[in-house]
């Protein structure tokens, strides 16, 4: 049944060859970012928004703005355990979609570098006309490592990030003594460059990031399959922030040089909306494609997403101050391949009492068709 499989897909392509699209949309990302929708280009908080925009390595903790060195980092864990269709194609079950991101930041005075990783794997089978069972795994992973700098007001933010990006895809009959072939092998690097607006003593900050099109070479396909490499194509983001209460947004960093002016205690509120613009891919295949049946179709053909524009907003409220945060948000998701969906989101945030910068938090999306469940524990 495999071999059948693969001839298939030889013959659809009728001597094209097909990219493979990921799109990297807000649902791939930590449990903070996620709580608020995704928003956070015009927030750009230290290593939990990194991936989003490579300005926020240089960006302090509320509390470390009077020291010369600072330091903050997570762990978040991606699920998807609440639903057996993941994709709107699938027509089978599938393993549960699972996604690490580790992030950290270093900073000293108006310097700051980070580095991320995430990685995230799809499964899916079927049965084919002989009742053997086939299986297709695909895997992708992304690590960004980069550097970023602040003025001595902390008014404006730079910053750049160099991108890994690798992609696996493997089709194989399980009870065929496991035999798994290889479909795809790629890698390919690119960049990303980022910026913050933070005037001191103001309460709102404007942000922008610029992803050019990355694209994974493949370098070990399989003979016949008519897949040559990974995209992610151009993503190009804007957004803004405003934050209201008795605590300053963008108070100036002293890096204890001097004394700290008072800082009132109080409760504040969050709010933050970004615009994500997307780019074009031609003769693509999408993710869901990718663990559906219709690879067995020999009218199967790859399409074209054209220019896309995504909207990302949400609210953060402190309950207890510095303590815990309660979190909302939406999103649109783009249509790509298939029509466009709006997702809503939920989140909350605890702080350990004693452990100073040591948070859990956890985030909850959902949409049609798809739930997610996202944990991130660290220090920010």
């Amino acid at each position: 049944m495999w071999l059948g499989l693969l001839s298939t897909l030889a013959l659809a392509a009728d001597g094209d060859r097909y990219t493979v699209e990921f799109f990297n949309g807000a649902s791939l990302a930590n449990a903070r970012t996620l709580g608020m929708g995704g928003a956070v280009t015009g927030v750009a908080n230290g290593a939990a928004a990194m991936m989003a925009n490579p300005a926020a390595a240089a960006r302090r903790r509320e509390n470390a703005l009077d020291r010369p060195w600072d330091a903050d980092g997570m762990f978040a864990i991606l699920a998807l355990p609440l639903v057996d269709r993941v994709l709107d194609r699938q027509r089978e079950d599938t393993d549960p979609i699972l996604l690490l991101h580790p992030s950290g930041t270093l900073r000293y005075r108006g310097f700051g570098a980070g580095a991320y990783a995430y990685g995230h794997g799809y499964a899916a089978s079927w049965s084919g006309d002989d009742g053997a069972q086939v299986d297709a795994s695909l895997t992708q992973a992304l690590v960004g490592a980069g550097a970023a700098w602040t003025t001595a007001d902390a008014g404006l933010t730079v910053g750049a990030a160099l991108l890994v990006q690798t992609a696996r895809i493997t089709v194989g009959d399980p009870t065929w003594l496991g035999r798994e072939d290889l479909a795809l092998s790629a890698s390919g690097l690119g960049v990303e460059v980022g910026a913050l607006w933070s005037p001191p003593n103001t309460p709102f900050r404007v942000g922008a990031s610029m992803r050019p099109p990355m694209r994974a070479e493949a370098h070990t396909p399989l003979a016949g399959v008519p897949l040559d490499g990974a995209r992610l194509p151009l993503e190009l983001a804007a957004g803004g922030s405003l934050r209201l209460g008795a605590r300053p947004y963008n108070r100036k960093p002293t890096y204890g040089e001097r004394e700290p002016a008072h800082t009132p205690s109080g409760r504040v509120v969050l709010f933050a909306a970004d615009l994500v613009l997307t780019g074009r891919s031609l003769d693509a295949i999408p993710v869901e494609d990718l663990l559906d049946e219709a690879w067995t179709d020999p009218d199967f053909a790859a399409a074209e997403a054209g220019l896309t524009l995504g909207a990302r907003g949400g609210v953060e409220g402190e309950v207890l101050e510095d303590r815990l945060r309660l979190r909302g948000g939406a999103y649109w998701e783009p249509a790509r391949f298939q029509p466009g969906r709006l997702h809503g989101t939920l989140g909350a945030e605890w702080g350990f009492p004693g452990l100073r910068g040591f948070r859990l938090s956890g985030a909850l999306d959902g949409a049609r068709g798809y739930q997610r469940v996202a944990l991130s524990l660290g220090v920010w």
